[in-house]
């Protein structure tokens, strides 16, 4: 009986190192190793149990309370093993937690149209699920040094839907926030080119959604840079809270040509 008793022993102390091993290098976590490990710690019971100071105890509450101590004392090997083996660093899973969902990068294309109209726009197209997107815009620098407002403001979008009547001559309906199936596309209006009354050489570029623009002349800019507005546009998915955030500069392309948008690196 001694034999099996220290067999059994040898074989736990031999699977509770095995699984150490396979924890520290990654291939076994969560609750399987736990329940492995005391597998392999109460492996050692019979053989405890056997020594002399337990089973030659006097019968009755002596023999129950060295039992109870071996067990307890084994409960506690198990225990600090178990502190240890997940006392490691947070893993992506970990980080997460159990029902809330994971912040991800909204997967949109984004393309800039404003050759042939007043009105600078973004296409944008969403490569992923279906989301209910929001755009808010804030002016990071201008290219000249007139003051300008770093507050956010709201991007606005245009309806697609919205059939105008005829004789409607009044603004473009425009939402703050949109609902992008996958696989569709909706426009982001970013400046429109007013040119400005009583001067003929004189345009100006409104943000939309905003009281800033950029004013040039014709003149003056025919043959010199050309002001630009560098803009923080973070998109998000108000269902998920996914976001994507991109940087362009805006601004004409020509002194007497539409405006035009270039995204820059981050």
């Amino acid at each position: 009986m001694w034999n099996v008793d220290r067999n059994i022993a040898v074989g736990g102390v031999a699977l509770a190192t095995i699984l150490v091993v396979l924890d520290k290098a990654g291939k076994l976590k969560g609750t399987l190793l736990l329940i492995l490990l005391a597998v392999a710690v109460f492996m050692l019971t019979p053989v405890l149990l056997a020594l002399p100071w337990v089973s030659h105890a006097t019968p009755g509450s002596q023999i129950w309370a060295r039992r109870s101590l071996i067990v307890f004392t084994l409960g506690l090997i198990w225990a600090g093993l178990s502190v240890w083996v997940t006392n490691g660093p947070p893993t992506a899973e970990s980080k997460v937690g159990v029902g809330i969902p994971s912040k991800k990068t909204l997967d949109l294309a984004l393309t800039p149209h404003g050759n042939s109209s007043p009105l600078l726009c973004l296409e944008v197209k969403n490569q992923g699920e279906d989301a209910s997107i929001t755009a808010t815009i804030r002016i990071v620098s201008k290219s000249y040094g007139d003051l300008f407002d770093t507050r956010p403001y709201v991007g606005q979008w245009t309806l697609l839907s919205y059939k105008r009547r005829f004789g409607d001559h009044g603004p473009q309906p425009r939402a703050s926030a949109v609902s992008i199936p996958s696989g569709t596309y909706r426009i982001l209006e970013i400046a429109k080119v007013i040119p400005e009354n009583g001067k003929n050489d004189v345009s100006a570029a409104y943000l939309v959604g905003s009281k800033e623009c950029l004013q040039w002349d014709f003149e003056q800019n025919a043959y010199s840079k050309l002001p630009t507005l560098r803009l923080d546009i973070e998109f998000l998915d108000q269902g998920t809270s996914n976001s994507l955030r991109k940087i362009f500069d805006v601004g004409p392309v020509h002194a007497y040509g539409p405006l035009g948008m270039t995204e820059v690196a981050a």
